[in-house]
Parts: structure tokens; sequence; C-alpha cells
């Protein structure tokens, strides 16, 4: 991955993904630090982000989330703004999230599928949201 300046991309070998908006947030480094495991730092990131963007959860239709543990993936969606608290594992099972919904998540399988290398593991979410976006992830691809 290079991230890069708009005209440069352009030049490059692939087709540019554009980054609309970006937000950071940081709570604890293990899940045993949290004061709270009912919400996340996932709420100042997400909302740094779709202000930045200028989207709200509605608009996003691919979700690659770092799904560390069943409960932290749950969280993330309630503190993203993708269902409401304490609604989160409804929102999963109702299937919104498999390949053919309208919110698919961790197409190449989330952590317990394509591994779990620790922290590194939110880069190859990111590299897969650039594959599906691509149209080059191949068997996982999305329409």
């Amino acid at each position: 991955m290079v991230i890069t300046r708009r005209a440069r991309a352009q030049e490059g070998p692939h087709q540019p993904i554009y980054v609309l908006g970006y937000g950071e947030g940081h709570a604890y480094e293990h899940i045993s630090q949290a004061k709270d495991l009912t919400t996340s730092a996932a709420v100042l990131a997400g909302d740094a982000a779709y202000a930045a963007a200028g989207l709200t959860p509605d608009q996003i239709d691919l979700m690659q989330l770092y799904d560390c543990f069943t409960p932290a993936l749950l969280i993330q969606l309630e503190d993203l703004g993708f269902c409401r608290k304490g609604e989160g594992g409804e929102f999963l099972a109702s299937g919104v999230t498999r390949p053919g919904g309208s919110k698919p998540l961790n197409t190449h399988g989330g952590m317990l599928s394509h591994c779990h290398p620790g922290n590194p593991g939110a880069m190859f979410g990111l590299t897969e949201a650039m594959l599906q976006m691509r149209g080059d992830a191949q068997a996982r691809q999305l329409a």
C-alpha cells in the first residue's frame, strides 16, 4: 500500500482508492484493561471519520473491522452507529453483514478465518478493503 497525493496516485499501476475520511481513537491496549466492556474508542474514531468524509453509517456498504474478540466486533458495530446499543447480535444474525448483504463485513474471513497476527491484523482489513474496491478479491469479490 502506498499513500500519496491524488495526482501521483493516478500515475500508478493500480486503480487508486481514495481516502475520504479518517478517525482514530484509543482507549486501551488489551481488552483486559478496558474500564467498560460495552463501549470502545470506535465512537471517537467513527465520529471523526464520518465528519471528515461527510458520510453517515447508512452510506457505508463495506466494513472491515478489527475482530480480535467476538464482543469487540459487536461493540464496534454499535459504537460506529450501524445498529443501536445492545442490537449488535441481532444485526449480525439478520444477514446484513454476509456476502450479498447490504453491509458485508470482513470479507477476508476476519481474524478467526484469515489469521490473527495481533495488532497488524487491522492492516489485513485495509488490504482486503482495497482488493474489494479494485475488484481484485477473486472468489471473495463482492458486486
